[in-house]
């Protein structure tokens, strides 16, 4: 269980260098941060489907998982 979090403080990690990234916004090609885009999409893109679009450009996908993994967090560390 405790490897599990572990695993899910490094994707907290990766997501916030995500969004450090949306903020800079490098080359999108950059073979060195490509990986956390290739990390990320596939946990942020159905989020960003479900949630409506009237916030503008603002995405709140990455605040949804943030949630999501905290809440999946406490539920681990109630059972160890």
């Amino acid at each position: 269980m405790e490897f599990i979090i572990i695993i899910i403080r490094i994707y907290e990690i990766i997501l916030l260098l995500r969004i450090i990234l949306s903020w800079i916004q490098p080359n999108p090609n950059n073979k060195y941060l490509g990986w956390i885009y290739i990390v990320t999409e596939p946990i942020l893109a159905p989020i960003r489907k479900i949630l409506p679009l009237s916030f503008g450009s603002i995405d709140f996908s990455p605040i949804v998982v943030f949630i999501i993994l905290d809440v999946f967090k406490r539920i681990l560390n109630g059972f160890i």
